[in-house]
């Protein structure tokens, strides 16, 4: 049912959320002030990532409607963009 599926994107959503702050504060600590722009970056594009799973979950628990499915569209696109960043970030940087 709906319900079931709302409450099961907002526990995922609000997990994965929670592991990202935790090793975004994490990253924080060890980052060198000239990195930290970049860092700022990345941890919005994680925010991004993350929150529209958050709120496409309690959408579809609260309303049952069908504007859940639009906020899962910025959820997989910034999820995307956020793995292109940490590919780079593999592929190029650790390289150089």
């Amino acid at each position: 049912t709906r319900g079931v599926v709302g409450s099961e994107l907002l526990a995922v959503g609000i997990l994965d959320w929670i592991i990202v702050v935790r090793v975004q504060f994490e990253r924080w600590r060890g980052i060198e002030p000239q990195f930290r722009r970049a860092f700022w970056i990345r941890a919005v594009v994680g925010q991004c990532a993350t929150l529209p799973w958050i709120v496409a979950g309690a959408e579809l628990l609260l309303t049952s409607g069908p504007a859940a499915a639009y906020w899962v569209v910025p959820a997989v696109t910034f999820s995307l963009i956020d793995a292109l960043f940490g590919a780079w970030v593999l592929i190029i940087e650790i390289n150089r």
